[in-house]
């Protein structure tokens, strides 16, 4: 995974971006296949979010989640049941 900083946070990167992003291209120009959404995860994750390998952390997954949750309710109008704080790993 290609990660590439830009001030405190992470900008979406890796392999096979432009691939992804002409596929998602190619699905948005037929009216009757808008299905696929490409959520970008720029400026979600920062210093602390990512392991010494380059993929999130327990907390950076968290978040990514978090946001993806908040993504969804507001583009696709889904309620979630589950309210209240987040409980994070190793926790009670």
């Amino acid at each position: 995974m290609l990660v590439t900083v830009s001030g405190n946070t992470f900008l979406q990167g890796g392999a096979f971006q432009e691939e992804i992003q002409d596929v998602v291209n190619t699905f948005r120009t037929d009216a009757n296949t808008n299905f696929v959404h490409l959520y970008n995860t720029t400026g979600v994750l920062q210093h602390n979010d990512i392991g010494p390998q380059y993929h999130p952390t327990d907390v950076g997954h968290i978040k990514l989640a978090s946001h993806l949750k908040e993504y969804i309710r507001q583009n696709f109008g889904w309620s979630f049941e589950a309210v209240g704080p987040e409980v994070q790993s190793m926790t009670l």
